[in-house]
């Protein structure tokens, strides 16, 4: 039975592999942090880092902008409303004209 991974010698450190490792990426001329992980790129370490949103975002904006929201939820929430209001009323007056009907055909057969 073959193995998979090649078996390495038992006097190979972790310290002598960090090193081998080290040489190969210098020899090769590759930046350690352009390389992609599971293939998502690395963050460079050695740029700043984004602001928090907190410190983004002014706190008169940001309540002008829940209160625009707030405001159109709430047109919406009235357009629809408006909107099954009217539906329902004109299945009342289906319905009744139904019934109209039925009274009308049931007086007809007395």
């Amino acid at each position: 039975m073959s193995t998979r991974y090649p078996q390495l010698p038992n006097d190979v450190s972790d310290d002598n592999l960090a090193r081998e490792v080290d040489s190969l990426i210098n020899t090769m001329g590759v930046d350690p942090m352009a390389i992609e992980v599971n293939g998502e790129q690395q963050p460079n370490i050695h740029e700043k880092p984004p602001a928090k949103a907190e410190e983004l975002v002014d706190p008169e904006v940001h309540a002008a902008e829940i209160a625009l929201v707030e405001a159109h939820a709430k047109a919406r929430m009235a357009a629809e409303l408006e909107r099954v209001k009217a539906e329902a009323a004109a299945q009342r007056q289906v319905e009744l004209a139904s019934q109209h009907l039925a009274q009308d055909d049931l007086r007809l057969a007395l």
